[in-house]
C-alpha cells in the first residue's frame, strides 16, 4: 500500500528524469586525478576513471574537475545532450567520435554558447549515426561549494515535451506563489499586521535562491559573473532562514512578542556567516578546504536552527497554541522534502528522484502555501480573540450597570443609616435632655445643619477628620453625650492613632456614635466606657464598649432595631467581628480584628 501511495504520487510530477533514450546506451565516469591536466593528458588516464552515476559533481574553489561519457548509438538519430543545472563558470565539452578524427568543442560556459543555441534549460543537440561511438569529455570549474548537476541524452520530441512540461510547471508553480503572496499581503494590510511582512520577505529570500539554482539568472549574466549567482544563492538562503523563522516564532507565539534572545544569536550568526561568505568568494583566494569548513558551518547552523524551530514548536504545541500545530506540519515537511529531495541527492546519498527545478518548485509552492495558512489561521485567531474581547466588553458593561443599579439601592440605605446616625441622634439627644439650656439647644441644631450639608456633600469630609487628631475627635464625640445621669469616658491603648485611614475613621466614627445614641435611648445607664485598642505588632484595631444599663437581648440585638442593623453593616464593611454579651447589669460589646 505504501509503494502504491509512492507510486501515485510520483505520477502527478512531471516526469523528464525518466527519459533515457532507447536508441543508445552510455557509461558515465569521473577522473580521480585532482591535478590540473590538459584534454591530451585526461584522455591518456585510462586506468583511474571511475564509474559513477551521471551526475556532474563539483566541490567548489574554482578547481578543475573532468568526467566522460562513452556512448554507443545503434541507429542514424539527433539526441539532446542535457545538463540539469549548467551553472558552472566554466563547462566544456569535448566530443570524439570513432568516425572522426579530432575534437569537437562545445564552450558552455555561462554565457558562452559557441553559436550553439542552448536554452537554460540547457540542451545541446548530438547527432549520432549507426554503430557510431562517442566519447565526451567534460571539464568543469565552478566557485559553488556542493553542485551537483545530472546529465542525460533523451530523444528530440522527449527534449521538447521536457521544455514544454518545465515550463508549464514553473509558470503555474508561478502563478500559484505569486498568487499567494498577493493575498497574504492583502490579508496583513487589511488586518494592520505586520506580521505578514516577516513572510514574504522569507518567501522573497526561497525565490531568489530557487531562480538562481535552475539558472533562471544565466540569461542575465556571463561567465565572469557566475560568482554573482552565489552571491543571490547566499543573499536568499540568509533571508528565507532569518525570516521564516523569525515568522514561526512571532506566529506561534504573538507578533508583539520580543524576539528571544537565543534567536537573536541565530540570526547574527547566520548574517555573519553570510558576509563572510560573501567576502571569502570575492576578495579571498581559498582552498577548497577553507570552503568545506564554510560548508560545514553552514550546516551545523541550519542544525541550529532547526532545533530551534522545534523548540519553538514544541513549547507551543505544549501551550495548546492552535498555529503550533499547523507549524510543525509545514516545518517538519518542508525539512524532509529538502532533506530527500534536494540535500541528500547533492551529497550523494540519494538518487535524484525528481529534477532540480521540479523539486525547489514544488517546495517553494508547498512553503508559500503552509505559510499563507499560518497567517491566515493567526489572522482568524486575532479576530475570534477580538470577538471574545468584545462579548466580555459587553457583558461587563451590563454587569457595570447593574452594579450602577444595585449602588443607588445601597446609596439610598446609606443615606438612611446616616440620616438616622446623624440628624436622629441630635434630636433625639435634643428631645431627652431635660437639662439643655437654649444655647446649647441651638449649638446641636447648627451641628445637626452642618452634618446634614456635609451628608449631601458626601458624608463626613476627609479635610474634617485631618483638621484634629484622632483622640480629639472621639473625645468630642464622647463630651457630646456625657451628662450628669450618663457619664461617658473614651480611653486609647497603643500608639499610632492619627495613622488609621480617613475611611476607616469615618466608619469608626459613626459606630461610636451608634453606640452613645444607643445608650442614651435605651440603656439608662449611668456610666459609660468606650476604649480602642491597637496592637502594633498584628497592625489591628479593635473597640470595647461597655455600659451598666439594664442591657438588651442578644437574640434581638441583630435584628430589632434600625441602629444595631446600621452598626453590624459598618462593622462588616470595615472587616471587623461583632460580639455581643448583654445582660440586666449592663452591655459589653466588642469589635475586633480590624485590619489596619
Amino acid at each position: 500500500m505504501i509503494n502504491l501511495r509512492i507510486y501515485i504520487f510520483f505520477l502527478l510530477l512531471p516526469t523528464s528524469f525518466v527519459t533515457k533514450a532507447a536508441g543508445i546506451s552510455f557509461s558515465f565516469y569521473s577522473l580521480n586525478n585532482q591535478e590540473e591536466l590538459s584534454l591530451m593528458e585526461v584522455e591518456e588516464q585510462n586506468n583511474i576513471w571511475t564509474e559513477e552515476e551521471p551526475y556532474l559533481m563539483h566541490d567548489g574553489g574554482n578547481i578543475t574537475r573532468w568526467y566522460k561519457v562513452e556512448i554507443s548509438s545503434k541507429s542514424n538519430s539527433i539526441y539532446y545532450l542535457t545538463v540539469e543545472v549548467p551553472i558552472f563558470n566554466t563547462l566544456q565539452i569535448y566530443e570524439k567520435s570513432n568516425l572522426e578524427k579530432g575534437f569537437k568543442n562545445y564552450n558552455c560556459s555561462i554565457g558562452v554558447t559557441d553559436g550553439i543555441e542552448i536554452d537554460q534549460e540547457f540542451g545541446v543537440p548530438i547527432q549520432f549515426k549507426e554503430g557510431e561511438q562517442k566519447v565526451f569529455y567534460f571539464k568543469i570549474q565552478s566557485y559553488s561549494t556542493f553542485l551537483s548537476s545530472k546529465i542525460d541524452f533523451v530523444t528530440p520530441n522527449t527534449y521538447q515535451d521536457n521544455l514544454e512540461n518545465k515550463f508549464l510547471f514553473k509558470q503555474t508553480s508561478r502563478v500559484i506563489i505569486c498568487g499567494l503572496l498577493f493575498l497574504a499581503a492583502l490579508l496583513g494590510v487589511i488586518s494592520s499586521l505586520r506580521i505578514y511582512l516577516y513572510n514574504l520577505i522569507g518567501i522573497f529570500g526561497a525565490i531568489i535562491f530557487a531562480e538562481s539554482e535552475i539558472g533562471y539568472f544565466l540569461t542575465f549574466l556571463s561567465g565572469e559573473n557566475e560568482i554573482f549567482i552565489y552571491d543571490i544563492r547566499i543573499i536568499g538562503n540568509g533571508l528565507f532562514v532569518i525570516f521564516s523563522t523569525v515568522f514561526n516564532y512571532k506566529i506561534i507565539f504573538s507578533e508583539n512578542q520580543p524576539i528571544p534572545k537565543d534567536l537573536k544569536i541565530i540570526i547574527a550568526l547566520q548574517v555573519a556567516l553570510t558576509i563572510i561568505v560573501l567576502i571569502v568568494q570575492h576578495f579571498v583566494l581559498v582552498e577548497n578546504v577553507t570552503l568545506r569548513l564554510l560548508v560545514q558551518m553552514s550546516i551545523s547552523l541550519a542544525l541550529l536552527n532547526f532545533i530551534l524551530n522545534i523548540r519553538y514548536i514544541y513549547i507551543g504545541c505544549r501551550q495548546k497554541i492552535p498555529a503550533a500545530k499547523i507549524a510543525f506540519f509545514c516545518y517538519v515537511s518542508t525539512v524532509l522534502l529538502l532533506t530527500f529531495f534536494v540535500s541528500m541527492p547533492h551529497l550523494g546519498i540519494l538518487p535524484h528522484f525528481l529534477a532540480i527545478d521540479y523539486v525547489y518548485y514544488m517546495i517553494l509552492t508547498f512553503d508559500t502555501g503552509t505559510f499563507f495558512l499560518l497567517l491566515l489561521q493567526f489572522v482568524y485567531s486575532k479576530y475570534r480573540q477580538k470577538s471574545i474581547l468584545e462579548l466580555e466588553e459587553q457583558q461587563l458593561l451590563q454587569q457595570y450597570s447593574k452594579a450602577i443599579i444595585k449602588g443607588k439601592e445601597k446609596e439610598r440605605i446609606r443615606i438612611g443609616r446616616e440620616l438616622h446616625d446623624f440628624v436622629g441622634g441630635n434630636l433625639s439627644l435634643i428631645n431627652k435632655a431635660q437639662n439643655l439650656s437654649q444655647e446649647e439647644i441651638k449649638e446641636i441644631l447648627k451641628m445637626t445643619a452642618t452634618e446634614v450639608e456635609e451628608l449631601s456633600q458626601g458624608l463626613m469630609k476627609e479635610e474634617m477628620i485631618d483638621k484634629v487628631t484622632f483622640e480629639t475627635l472621639f473625645f468630642n464625640l464622647v463630651e457630646r453625650f456625657h451628662t450628669e445621669k450618663m457619664h461617658c469616658f473614651v480611653q486609647f491603648e497603643g500608639e499610632d492613632f492619627d495613622s488609621i485611614p480617613p475611611v476607616f475613621i469615618n466608619q469608626l466614627y459613626r459606630i461610636s456614635q451608634e453606640l452613645l445614641s444607643n445608650a442614651k435611648k435605651h440603656s439608662m445607664a449611668s456610666l459609660l466606657i468606650i476604649v480602642f485598642k491597637i496592637d502594633t505588632r498584628k497592625n489591628k484595631l479593635s473597640i470595647h464598649y461597655n455600659d451598666n444599663g439594664i442591657g438588651l437581648p442578644v437574640e434581638k440585638s441583630k435584628t430589632k432595631g434600625m441602629g444595631m442593623m446600621n452598626i453590624t453593616n459598618r462593622v462588616k464593611e470595615i472587616g471587623g467581628y461583632l460580639t455581643i454579651t448583654s445582660n440586666t447589669g449592663g452591655t459589653n460589646i466588642i469589635i475586633s480584628e480590624i485590619s489596619l
